[in-house]
């Protein structure tokens, strides 16, 4: 392993990176080649932004994550979305549409098992913007598929209003039924219900 460092003042191990993974420069290249640029102090240690005034050599505005992509010819390079390995467990069972609050006017889908609510990007429903609403779990939709129903269940002791009214134990939602948490209301929408479920293949 050899660590060396480059004109940015980034430090690097030049076994596995053939440039600096931090800005994309060779450790022997004059930063000062590049049109806008400006060769940096030794010992200044402060990261700073190439100018993108001028056009760079071709070599500098390859990155390292498209020369390994480019090591497999046989990969299309398209984007492949990931689900869960037990199949149908991505499929859409629903819908909460928020009503009113700072997220009026989006839709969030629903699938089987817990689709929890709160302010985390990591929740189902994400209601990042209404600050009334726990980070997380504030409360779930929860979709059973052998019985084919929908419920509310609140978490944490947090406030949970079903059709204007505190709940406090799981309840089974119908389309049309609107749920309120924090300043935002949402309705719920059911897609599989009454004659409508997804087949296990």
């Amino acid at each position: 392993m050899a660590v060396v460092r480059c004109s940015n003042g980034h430090y690097y191990d030049d076994e596995k990176f053939s440039r600096c993974p931090h800005c994309g420069i060779f450790a022997n290249l004059d930063i000062s080649q590049m049109k806008g640029g400006s060769r940096r102090k030794e010992n200044d240690e402060k990261t700073v932004a190439l100018s993108q005034t001028g056009r760079m050599p071709e070599d500098i505005c390859r990155t390292i994550a498209l020369e390994e992509a480019l090591k497999n010819p046989g990969d299309d390079q398209k984007t492949v979305g990931y689900f869960s390995d037990s199949r149908g467990n991505d499929f859409v069972t629903g819908w909460l549409v928020c009503v009113e609050g700072p997220e009026r006017g989006r839709d969030f889908r629903l699938y089987h098992g817990f689709n929890q609510i709160g302010r985390n990007l990591g929740m189902t429903v994400c209601l990042a913007g209404d600050g009334g609403v726990s980070r997380e779990n504030h409360c779930a939709v929860v979709y059973e598929a052998r019985d084919n129903r929908f419920y509310l269940v609140p978490e944490g002791g947090n406030t949970v209003l079903l059709n204007g009214a505190v709940i406090r134990s799981p309840e089974t939602i119908k389309t049309g039924d609107q749920i309120g948490v924090g300043g935002s209301e949402l309705e719920f929408v059911a897609f599989c219900r009454e004659g409508r479920v997804w087949e296990k293949e």
